[in-house]
């Protein structure tokens, strides 16, 4: 795969269960996803969950833009997880999850019915693309 490619290009993704990338909990130990590449799933529904756990995006720094909305809503250099305009029926769920330098995750537009996310955790200072986001709860589970 050439490095300037979506690692998962999978746009309008129609998911009856729940979606992990990354950390499998029904797996013996821990499990982790490497990318090169960006995770591109805009316009997905996912009628329960999605768990974006021990992932590690890189993007090529050749085609990493330097502003932060130089990308489209869904899509541009700079965006390592693209959920714009993706419907999730559950929880969208982010934990130690590693985004190279320069990219974003971009949840514009995508609604989902609670949010659990660790903004201070080691990795997570990486910018996210909220134009448009909506939840209807913070996730209480831990």
């Amino acid at each position: 795969m050439s490095p300037t490619q979506d690692a998962l290009f999978a746009p309008s993704l129609r998911v009856e269960g729940s979606v992990f990338l990354g950390n499998y909990p029904y797996a013996e130990g821990v499990t982790t996803l490497t990318a090169s590449g960006a995770l591109f799933l805009s316009s997905a529904r996912i009628d329960h969950d999605c768990f974006v756990t021990n992932t590690s995006v890189s993007l090529s720094s050749d085609e990493v833009s330097l502003g932060f909305f130089s990308a489209t809503e869904e899509h541009g250099s700079n965006v390592a997880l693209s959920l714009a305009r993706a419907q999730v029926g559950g929880i969208l769920y982010f934990q130690d999850n590693q985004i190279g330098s320069g990219g974003i995750v971009n949840l514009a537009g995508a609604t989902v019915a609670r949010l659990k996310d660790e903004p201070e955790a080691p990795g997570a200072s990486y910018p996210t693309r909220l134009d448009g986001f909506r939840y209807g709860d913070f996730s209480r589970h831990t």
